[in-house]
């Protein structure tokens, strides 16, 4: 599925663009931590679709670029994507790369408003790049411990037609995921599997441990199903208490991430 980025891409700065413009800190001071909220599809200024989205900004260790993670759930399945982004030295131009669906890309947005940010907390910011078979408008807004992005597409530069609008709110960082599973000492490769990894077992191996295999992921809010995977076979979580039926005559065990 291909995923059009729709993260406030303004937030980038660089250590000269830091040194002319206090609105990087301001901005950055405001949007870095977590975010939880929907994903609003749209198709003819119809709202097509609604899912949970959740969206986790930081900033690189060495200062110059925005690490963004977005998690989307549209069809119950999670989807992440991660995205870089880039100021030049004029704050104007902005470049970002990410990974989508095993793709990266590259697109490079022209950025109005940045230096009327006066409050981390409220600010609105247009960044505005031209896409493969279209010109793609973001409209950002920040007010208090809310971000609402807009995306638009037009064709001609002129007509602007709405197409994902993602409404976030601030929360607390939810605690890691741990799984365990006891014993299967001769056992290759063990691997959880769920729907937050579209029950691939390549996507999470478990690290052996004393006396059984464990690991840790992060996931963002929601409710998942999910099982073991032990040398390809499937073997369910004994562990919890709370199951659902695979529909195969077998078990998934279900785990809330608040």
């Amino acid at each position: 599925m291909r995923m059009v980025i729709v993260i406030s891409a303004l937030l980038l700065f660089s250590p000269h663009a830091f040194a002319q413009d206090g609105s990087h800190l301001i901005l950055f001071s405001g949007m870095a931590g977590y975010w939880n909220g929907t994903m609003e599809l749209r198709s003819e200024g119809e709202i097509v679709s609604v899912y949970p989205a959740t969206l986790h900004a930081r900033l690189a260790q060495d200062g110059s670029q925005l690490v963004i993670r977005l998690f989307e759930r549209p069809d119950g399945a999670l989807t992440e994507s991660t995205q870089v982004f880039t100021f030049d030295t004029d704050s104007l131009l902005l470049s970002s790369t990410g990974v989508a669906g095993g793709r990266r890309e590259l697109q490079r947005y022209h950025v109005q408003g940045l230096q009327k940010i006066r409050s981390p907390f409220q600010w609105v910011i247009r960044r505005v790049g031209a896409g493969p078979v279209s010109t793609l408008r973001m409209t950002d807004v920040m007010q208090n411990d809310s971000l609402l992005i807009v995306t638009e597409q037009s064709d001609n530069g002129i007509d602007w037609r709405m197409t994902r609008v993602l409404r976030l709110a601030r929360r607390p960082r939810p605690e890691p995921v741990r799984f365990y599973l006891p014993g299967y000492d001769r056992a290759n490769v063990v691997a959880v599997v769920g729907d937050f990894n579209d029950w691939n077992p390549r996507r999470a191996i478990l690290h052996r441990v004393r006396g059984g295999w464990k690991l840790v992921l992060e996931l963002p809010p929601g409710e998942y199903q999910y099982a073991f995977s032990v040398d390809g076979a499937k073997v369910p979580d004994r562990l919890v208490s709370t199951t659902i039926s695979d529909g195969a005559g077998g078990q998934h065990a279900i785990i809330l991430v608040r």
